[in-house]
């Protein structure tokens, strides 16, 4: 069976654009934001990993990326698939942003330097395009 990509929950376009109640747990847009990705992510199980293809530097990386979103994005767990925009498994409802310090963890993960990857470039791209982009640009193979 496939798993289908994560959906933008129907108060994403309240959390990307400056809001006055942003950041407020109780009536912001936050909350329900999460909870929707919270759920759709928490019906997941380790299956989804078959969808990245063969074992390799590939399949590290991802596997690598989502368990550091799960951590610190508060995720049920770590079973991204390729097809997940990015933007939805890097927001973080306690920052309400994506975490800029998994971003540079990535960097150093790949071989990058601190601050060189543009990841702006990102924000309508999904996991593995990520991924793969990533994987093209780094300098070391371990990645």
């Amino acid at each position: 069976m496939t798993t289908q990509a994560l959906r933008f929950p129907k108060d994403w376009p309240k959390i990307v654009k400056p809001h006055f109640l942003l950041g407020l747990p109780f009536v912001g847009a936050q909350g329900p934001v999460y909870r929707d990705l919270y759920a759709q992510l928490a019906t997941r199980s380790d299956d989804c990993w078959r969808q990245w293809g063969e074992p390799g530097r590939r399949l590290n990386l991802a596997h690598y990326i989502a368990q550091l979103l799960e951590g610190e994005c508060d995720w049920p767990n770590a079973n991204l698939i390729p097809e997940d925009p990015f933007i939805l498994v890097a927001w973080c409802h306690r920052v309400y942003g994506v975490v800029e310090d998994v971003l540079n963890e990535i960097e150093e993960h790949v071989g990058a330097k601190k601050g060189s990857v543009d990841w702006n470039r990102f924000e309508a791209s999904t996991v593995g395009e990520v991924v793969d982009c990533l994987l093209r640009e780094s300098k070391t193979s371990g990645a």
